[in-house]
């Protein structure tokens, strides 16, 4: 379950540098929205990262 928590961190860090590396930085509430919810994905998925078998289900 670490694997899996660590690989949602990294999709979390892309949703953080999506607009940048995609082109839609000049959208405030696109960029803002991928921004806040990159940074709860990479919170959760670390806190959950070392949960054993079926308790990671919220990941």
């Amino acid at each position: 379950m670490k694997t899996r928590g660590i690989i949602n961190a990294i999709i979390g860090i892309w949703f953080v540098i999506a607009p940048w590396m995609l082109g839609f930085s000049y959208n405030a509430g696109a960029t803002s929205a991928s921004i806040v919810f990159g940074i709860l994905q990479v919170i959760t998925s670390l806190l959950r990262a070392n949960k054993p078998g079926w308790n990671s289900w919220q990941n």
